[in-house]
């Protein structure tokens, strides 16, 4: 499947900037209509992102946390003492609270981390706070509203509130399917070394995984799924963020993300956190899973071009995802299907080297997309970074343009002729290649699809075995697991963790020994990589002592 996008404007304003939203065109190429200013009396809700005064401290504190020299190694920091240690103070929360109630906005949601303020309330407050005019919109049937003009944070909130999300209410989701071959669950067990985990009885019972998604999906088809592989476990549960999603046109993506994970991790709980796709979507969603605080990995397929990124979104989604960093959280996100060409995913003419956020930020782990080859015993044989330059697909990777690279971010290949100094990705890869799909039952029929969307929930799912195998060894948990994967890849390890794609490419990057943009660190042997984080956890531990 290619991956879900979040596509044009964001809508979300940092304080005293511009903004980037077109309205004159849907997401498919529409022409959309200027209805008129919005009823002054409409209730509309928008995000207030809350400032870091300890900010300086927290990129100390994080450093050491993310660090395996470091004696503060995953010494991981839990919402509230987040909140607390490096947000505003709580006499500013306070008094920020007040004056909002005082001006006919209600709070509707707030976070122990203090990163954001949701709110509600009519458009003639909001107009009124913010000193711009809200239009409506027609997007064909669907009706949405949107900021005339950029929106400016009252001279009163300055050192509280960095700026404003959420305001450009457009549905932003185009979901791609890519139907071909299929790799079942036993194939991948066997392919990727899953297998002496699930012979081990390790399942994922007992534990959670998050799954974020933009689209409303229909449980029967997980559940055909299931029946259909024989596969057993919990039904996942649906939580709604900011109302839940509004429609159901990424469906596939739901039910691919969901039965990858039933596929690799069977008995493990599954959160589904729905939300609509507006821009401040990612920074709620992400927010209300750090608050919430039951599960150790997220996973999610969807994403925009890094290029077209309003700074105010960057900021909301950037500070949610160093609160997940810092209270232990390991979000895998997709690439991207375009290759090295991201923007592609809305505009074929677009030429230019391009990423994918949220992969692009050095708080994520970023999955690119290979082609499987197999044995007759489906046993593993050799892969290739995925790239199909005719069809415009391939497995997202590049350079971002905004975050550094992350001091973490070292090792065999990863410094090359192409580095520019901020954040490089992916980080890992596995299959995705529509020629080498996964099937997945969507819409009441089994279909076979490909894509990073596939590859990064296989991935997640991988990562929460690695985790029960790791509690079970007494040796704690991940917390934030990039760090200890380039550190593993760094040096010989006794169980070979990855394997180092270096054929094929992403239609411009080639892989190559090591890291390459092409495909990350590789895949995983998920048997080894599990034994090896063990065997890292307990040098660590023993240094520490």
């Amino acid at each position: 499947m290619i991956l879900c996008v979040l596509a044009f404007a964001t809508g979300a304003l940092a304080a005293g900037g511009s903004s980037h939203a077109d309205h004159r065109a849907s997401a498919g190429g529409a022409p959309m209509r200027l209805l008129g200013q919005a009823p002054p009396a409409q209730r509309i809700e928008l995000a207030l992102l809350l400032a870091f005064p300890g900010e300086q401290q927290l990129r100390a504190s994080l450093a050491a946390l993310e660090d395996p020299g470091s004696p503060h190694f995953r010494q991981l920091i839990s919402p509230g003492s987040f909140g607390a240690r490096f947000g505003i103070s709580s006499a500013r929360l306070r008094s920020l609270a007040r004056w909002l109630t005082q001006r006919g906005l209600r709070i509707t949601a707030s976070y122990p981390q203090r990163t954001e303020l949701e709110l509600s309330g009519s458009v003639r407050a909001v107009e009124r706070l913010l000193r711009i005019r809200i239009a409506t919109y027609a997007d064909g049937p669907r009706r949405y509203h949107a900021p005339l003009g950029r929106p400016r944070v009252p001279p009163a909130l300055a050192g509280a509130v960095d700026g404003v999300s959420g305001l450009d209410t457009r549905p932003r989701l185009r979901p791609h399917d890519v139907p071909l071959g299929g790799l079942t669950p036993n194939e991948a067990a066997v392919a990727y070394d899953l297998a002496p985990l699930h012979d081990a009885g390790l399942t994922g019972q007992g534990e959670t995984i998050d799954l974020i998604s933009f689209s409303t999906y229909d449980a029967a088809d997980p559940s055909a799924f299931a029946s259909h592989f024989g596969l057993s476990g919990p039904v996942a549960r649906v939580v709604p963020v900011d109302g839940g999603a509004t429609d159901s046109s990424g469906q596939a993506e739901t039910d691919l993300d969901l039965e990858i994970i039933r596929a690799i991790a069977p008995s493990a709980r599954v959160v589904v956190y729905e939300v609509p796709s507006t821009s401040s979507g990612y920074t709620d969603v992400i927010n209300r899973i750090v608050a919430d605080h039951n599960a150790g990995i997220v996973s999610s397929s969807w994403g925009q071009c890094e290029l077209g990124l309003d700074p105010g979104q960057r900021t909301g989604d950037s500070r949610a995802l160093t609160a997940a960093v810092a209270s232990g959280l390991s979000m895998f996100v997709a690439a991207g299907d375009s290759g090295a060409y991201d923007c592609q995913q809305d505009d074929l003419t677009d030429h230019r080297l391009s990423v994918d956020w949220p992969a692009a930020s050095a708080d994520a782990v970023a999955v690119g997309g290979t082609r499987l080859y197999l044995d007759a015993d489906y046993s593993y044989l050799t892969e290739a970074g995925w790239d199909d330059p005719l069809s415009a697909v391939g497995g997202g990777g590049g350079f971002s343009t905004g975050d550094p690279r992350p001091s973490w971010q070292t090792g065999p290949g990863v410094t090359g002729p192409y580095s520019n100094g901020h954040r490089q990705l992916p980080d890992v890869s596995a299959d995705a290649d529509p020629g080498t799909p996964w099937p997945v039952y969507t819409g009441g029929q089994l279909q076979h699809v490909g894509g990073t969307s596939a590859a990064a929930p296989f991935w997640a799912a991988s990562m929460l075995l690695i985790e029960q195998y790791a509690a079970r060894q007494r040796v704690g948990r991940l917390g934030y697991v990039n760090p200890i994967l380039y550190a593993l890849a760094a040096s010989r390890q006794p169980y070979p963790p990855f394997h180092d794609v270096t054929v094929g490419g992403n239609r411009f990057y080639r892989a190559t020994v090591g890291w390459d943009p092409a495909t990350g660190l590789g895949s995983p042997d998920v048997y080894n990589l599990a034994r090896d984080v063990v065997g890292f956890l307990r040098s660590h531990h023993a240094r520490r002592r």
